[in-house]
Parts: C-alpha cells; structure tokens; sequence
C-alpha cells in the first residue's frame, strides 16, 4: 500500500516539472540579474546556498536550463543546498 502511494506521488510530482526538466537537472529563472540557482531532485527545486555551493558541487553555467518564473514557481521548493 505505501508503495503505491509513493508511486502515485511521484507521478504527480513529475507531473508539475515543465517539459524537458528532470531529475538531477540545475534551472534559473531567464532574469540575467537573478544569481539564484536550483537543482532538481527528488522532483523538488533545492536552491543553491549562494553561486560557491554552485561551483563548488561542480556546476558549470553551461549545465543550467533557464526556465520563465511561472515555471519555475510551479515547482515545489525542497530546501536549501549549503
């Protein structure tokens, strides 16, 4: 029984990631101003702590997807990477 609840909600979760974003994917918003960075996982937006984590866990600028705000509110928050 748990396992198919847990099954139906990650279903939903994916559900709400726009198209062509997936697990382990690093998005920002398309505001050139806006340092801030989020990394996809377990379908949650996790933000970077600051642009160091971002480098320092081996990102690279070209590794990130920009999304429009909208898209990226849709996602549900999932903390903090420090």
């Amino acid at each position: 029984m748990i396992e198919k609840y847990q099954n139906y909600h990650q279903r939903k979760l994916r559900e709400k990631l726009p198209e062509n974003i997936s697990e382990g994917d690093v998005v920002t918003n398309k505001d050139p101003r806006n340092s801030v960075r989020y990394l996809i996982q377990g379908m949650q937006k996790k933000q970077f702590q600051n642009t160091g984590t971002f480098f320092g866990r081996g990102y690279l600028l070209s590794n990130l997807k920009t999304l429009k705000q909208e898209q990226l509110d849709a996602i549900p928050d999932g903390g903090l990477i420090r």
